[in-house]
């Protein structure tokens, strides 16, 4: 009201004050607003990170990474080894990995995560990629 009595700004054209009662409506979506925009507490927020890490940390536990050479199954650990491994030394893991490849190993996964994606199908072609460049630096 300041500015607008300096005249820094314009004031409404037409103002209308009522002491009439909102409406139900109105009440109803208001009070739906705010339930839905309340900031969850401390506790709620924690119970819903422990309830997604319970999940993640079966989720790892459900499936396998495994290494094979042939049909025989050299290692078979479980998902989340591997993260733990990966995040702890993932230049180690990485060259042994990719070494495995050139030595004639073969990684796959075994459990859920095969269902919804085909890690198994990209793991064979990293497989055949790299069994195709050892013959072909052999025939050198």
């Amino acid at each position: 009201m300041l500015l607008e009595r300096r005249g820094k700004i314009k004031g409404p054209e037409r103002s209308t004050y009522s002491t009439r009662e909102e409406s139900e409506t109105f009440k109803n979506a208001s009070e739906s607003y705010e339930e839905s925009s309340r900031k969850m507490s401390h506790k709620e927020r924690s119970h819903v990170i422990r309830g997604k890490l319970k999940r993640l940390f079966k989720k790892g536990c459900d499936n396998y990474f495994l290494v094979e050479k042939g049909e025989r199954v050299i290692m078979e650990v479980p998902l989340l080894v591997m993260v733990v491994v990966l995040a702890a030394a993932f230049w180690a893991l990485a060259i042994a990995l990719v070494a495995g490849l050139f030595c004639g190993f073969r990684y796959s996964f075994r459990g859920e995560i095969t269902e919804k994606v085909d890690v198994n199908g990209a793991c064979d072609k990293a497989a055949e990629m790299c069994e195709n460049v050892r013959k072909e630096f052999e025939e050198l």
